[in-house]
């Protein structure tokens, strides 16, 4: 039997290992303490209450016995650049429609993965894109085989949806989700707390 598959890619709550831009303009323990928030609001509002199984992808493998991501499942990323991150988490994991999330975009809401499960009913590749012109998720159909549009991409750069999306053959049926922010900077992490307090 197939299953829905949502697997949020983390890594360790530590500065060497966080983006260095977010640590740069926080420092490393105010950036510690917004990536592991983002983590827990993404983890609360992900891994109950819709129609998947939830895991996390984790690098280091000794991060998973983290507090903060102790409590899910969980399995150790392989090694290389994001694109081959990506590429074994599709490769490795059982046929059937998968989500893959990054760790940066607390916005993310179960109606946003329900829609992008919704979507792969009818499409062979989903992606959440971001404003920055990358993508916050993407999901395809492991079945029979995954494909692999992250080869050749410069993941050093903002703006790679546009390159892995050029990887897929013409034919391919594309769906882009809603667009929402990661969460690289200080005043990006400010403008989404200002929002979440307006809204409450």
């Amino acid at each position: 039997m197939k299953f829905n598959r949502l697997i949020m890619m983390v890594t360790a709550p530590e500065p060497l290992k966080m983006k260095s831009r977010l640590v740069a303009q926080m420092g490393g323990t105010r950036a510690v303490e917004v990536y592991s928030e983002i983590v827990t609001t993404l983890c609360a509002e992900l891994a109950e209450g819709g129609d998947w199984q939830f895991g996390l992808s984790v690098v280091p493998e000794r991060a998973r016995h983290h507090e903060l991501f102790d409590n899910y499942s969980s399995s150790a990323q392989g090694g290389g650049d994001r694109g081959r991150k990506l590429a074994d988490i599709f490769l490795n994991i059982a046929p059937g429609p998968t989500i893959v999330i990054g760790s940066q975009c607390p916005s993310i809401t179960r109606d946003d993965i329900r829609d992008g499960f919704n979507a792969l009913a009818t499409h062979d590749v989903v992606f959440g894109p971001t404003v920055q012109g990358g993508f916050w998720g993407v999901g395809m159909n492991r079945d029979p085989v995954p494909l692999d549009p992250f080869r050749n991409v410069n993941w050093k750069t903002e703006d790679v949806l546009k390159p892995v999306m050029k990887n897929l053959r013409a034919d391919r049926k594309i769906k882009l989700l809603r667009e929402l922010t990661d969460i690289t900077t200080e005043r990006e992490w400010n403008a989404y707390k200002e929002g979440v307090s307006a809204a409450s």
